[in-house]
């Protein structure tokens, strides 16, 4: 929407000159030194580089016969304008950045020989979006992932992070501008304790993954974070015990940890309940759910209650393709997603 530029007040300092000094003959110079204040402060305010403070409203009160509320409130009014004029004036920067998507694919797509994965895929992850990805076995689900994450090169089209095309860069460098994956069957060092391996993701994003194998004074700050993200996702009791020790649900749990160590911008969860036992798939959830909101989510999941429960949107793919796109709602009740996805025919 355009905005009327408004005439700007009338400067105190025209004021000043126009009905007070002016008509009288009375010089910047002489008049400072009647108020008491600077002739350079004056001179200043006159030629509206400089504006009223309370104090020099006061003196100029007392000398001219007025109120210092009457100079204060025409400084007041000045500054009101400029203020709305700046926000005006970065309206449309802010809305631009915000209809930026934090994840867009543009006619993504791929083929093996005659076998098309992706055909010409056009999907748009917004900013703090909580959105999900749904199929048939074979739809496509992981092929897509494998292209947005950089896993799999594509035959045709774009991948962009923040507006920035991607689609060229290797995996390590998407992950260092902020897209990271979880995967549906956990990677995890086994052998090293809960803490270590999301210290070792905190330490890869600054730059000093070797760091974690000096004395502890050389990596305090990343120690830190790490157990911080540890005691987010309720694991502090178990921050020293080996990763092979845990219970599967619990080692999803370490696995978004691990996740938030690297800072993600765009978070992909690749079937975030995947083998975890039923009575468990709530603490996941929770953990979901308490993600910080500036994280983009895409989850990857056949569970239809936890995508049901976590997302706003969905997307269905099948055969490579997009099916159909939209609230939980609209895609419960959209016959085509229940005959392909849900197994259902219509009357």
């Amino acid at each position: 929407m355009g905005h009327t530029k408004k005439r700007r007040p009338s400067l105190p300092g025209e004021i000043l000159v126009e009905l007070y000094l002016a008509p009288h003959n009375i010089s910047i110079a002489k008049f400072a030194e009647a108020v008491g204040v600077s002739r350079k402060h004056i001179s200043a305010i006159a030629n509206g580089r400089a504006g009223i403070t309370a104090d020099t409203a006061t003196r100029m009160a007392m000398v001219l016969g007025t109120t210092a509320q009457f100079w204060l409130n025409l400084q007041n009014a000045v500054d009101l304008y400029d203020a709305q004029q700046r926000l005006a004036e970065s309206e449309p920067e802010v809305q631009s950045i915000a209809a930026v998507p934090a994840l867009e694919t543009r006619a993504l797509g791929k083929s093996f020989g005659a076998l098309r994965v992706a055909n010409a895929i056009d999907f748009r992850l917004e900013r703090g979006a909580r959105h999900a990805l749904i199929g048939p076995n074979g739809a496509g689900k992981t092929s897509f992932v494998n292209l947005v994450t950089g896993v799999l090169e594509p035959s045709a089209g774009q991948i962009l992070l923040d507006g920035a095309d991607i689609t060229s860069l290797a995996q390590a460098a998407r992950v260092k501008r902020g897209l990271v994956r979880t995967f549906q069957i956990t990677q995890l060092f086994r052998g090293l304790s809960v803490l270590e391996n999301v210290a070792l993701a905190v330490c890869e994003r600054c730059g000093v993954g070797g760091a974690l194998w000096r004395p502890a004074g050389h990596h305090r700050a990343a120690i830190e974070e790490a157990f911080a993200l540890v005691e987010r996702m309720g694991l502090a009791d178990e921050a020293l015990r080996p990763v092979g020790t845990l219970a599967y649900g619990r080692q999803r749990l370490l696995e978004i940890a691990v996740a938030l160590g690297l800072s993600p911008k765009v978070l992909l969860l690749d079937e975030p309940a995947a083998g975890v036992p039923a009575g468990e798939n709530g603490r996941i959830i929770e953990a979901i759910e308490s993600l910080p909101p500036e994280i983009a989510i895409l989850i990857i999941e056949h569970d239809m209650d936890l995508v049901f429960r976590l997302a706003r949107r969905i997307t269905v793919l099948v055969q490579g393709s997009v099916l159909a796109e939209g609230p939980p709602a609209l895609i419960a009740a959209d016959p085509r997603v229940r005959q392909v996805y849900l197994g259902e025919r219509g009357p």
